[in-house]
């Protein structure tokens, strides 16, 4: 192995991540829309939902891994070999497999409700726990075991492999005047990555839209892209946040979950 390969060998774990990444969330996506078939069909979407998708999924992937990639090029062979900075690497690696998966697992019951992918109103949920509890259990129990099944299992198979992998294959000696133009580049590569565009204006969910059908328009969207879009108008108070849903007050959170709370209680006692 040359010096000047075994600084390209650090990114290669990252490349993996990468590509499993894009490959779960296309998965994902297909699912999703043979899921809404008719409504794609309609729309005569299918070429924009898959082609836009993967756009917006490579933005996803340079987001999470491009920074981290950098900097783990950039650290002596002394420090990314010690054991900390391996751990915080396999999880972080993990992570970005795992947290986009949780997502896409939670996207169907929330877009059989709400005909999109989860948004604002999904994270301010988070804010009642006790009536999003009462609500999964008695409206989507079988949904939530499955989820938490389905997240576990890639959580574990993740970190076996991920932690074997860089076990197998420890950084070794390079040549230290590629890192820094290589770390550069990788920087530069995942912000063009994230904005996709040459434009002003970074990708966002206008540019994917094309359809006068909300669900149809969520599709080329991943649900990892559509919680952090509308996190980052949360936090910064973007008043185009309501074009996305993202400005329901917390009144409006609450008696949601209660009236989606009675009415699968209501439900449960038909059934009965």
């Amino acid at each position: 192995m040359t010096r000047a390969n075994s600084v390209f060998d650090r990114l290669v774990p990252f490349l993996w991540v990468f590509l499993l990444g894009l490959v779960q969330l296309s998965l994902s996506r297909v699912a999703l829309s043979l899921w809404q078939a008719d409504a794609v069909s309609a729309a005569s979407g299918w070429a924009q939902v898959f082609i836009s998708g993967l756009r917006v999924d490579v933005a996803t992937m340079c987001l999470l891994l491009g920074l981290v990639a950098a900097i783990y090029v950039l650290i002596s062979v002394a420090l990314a070999r010690s054991r900390g900075v391996q751990w915080l690497l396999a999880v972080w690696l993990v992570l970005a497999l795992a947290v986009p998966f949780m997502l896409e697992v939670a996207t169907p019951p929330f877009m059989s409700e709400y005909g999109l992918r989860p948004n604002r109103l999904f994270i301010e949920y988070l804010v009642y726990p006790e009536e999003v509890g009462k609500t999964l259990i008695k409206g989507h129990l079988l949904a939530v075991v499955l989820a938490t099944v389905f997240d576990a299992l890639v959580v574990w198979l993740a970190w076996r492999w991920i932690r074997r992998w860089l076990a197998a294959h420890p950084p070794q000696p390079g040549n230290g005047v590629l890192r820094i133009p290589l770390a550069v580049a990788v920087v530069l590569l995942s912000a063009f990555g994230v904005r996709s565009t040459l434009g002003h204006r970074p990708m966002n969910p206008a540019m994917v839209a094309f359809s006068s059908n909300a669900t149809v328009n969520a599709l080329p969207l991943n649900s990892f892209y559509s919680v952090a879009h509308a996190a980052r108008d949360w936090f910064r108070r973007d008043p185009g946040s309501r074009i996305y849903d993202t400005s329901i007050s917390d009144e409006a959170v609450a008696e949601a979950m209660r009236a989606q709370a009675v009415a699968a209680g209501g439900e449960a006692v038909d059934a009965e």
